[in-house]
């Protein structure tokens, strides 16, 4: 069984490796500067965890928390907007 910090850091890699369409920037930019701010990460590291205990394989699973963790900061963004 992996660390939390050591799933942490496997989803902040991955988060680094994620690259976005160049249009519409206005969509894209803000969520790659907030991703970018780094933080726990606690969605996505649940899910790696429960993946763990079911007996999944973590580095398939690493998409899906990485989806959770971009739309829980993108609906973030829209409940802000700028005054994140």
């Amino acid at each position: 069984m992996n660390k939390l910090s050591d799933l942490q850091q496997m989803i902040s890699d991955a988060v680094n490796e994620l690259t976005y369409p160049e249009h519409p920037g206005q969509l894209y930019e803000p969520i790659s500067y907030i991703l970018s701010l780094g933080g726990k990460r606690m969605r996505p590291a649940l899910l790696l965890m429960a993946c763990e205990l079911f007996g999944g394989d973590v580095t398939k699973a690493i998409s899906p928390a990485l989806a959770i963790e971009v739309f829980h900061n993108f609906t973030r963004y829209m409940k802000n907007g700028t005054r994140m």
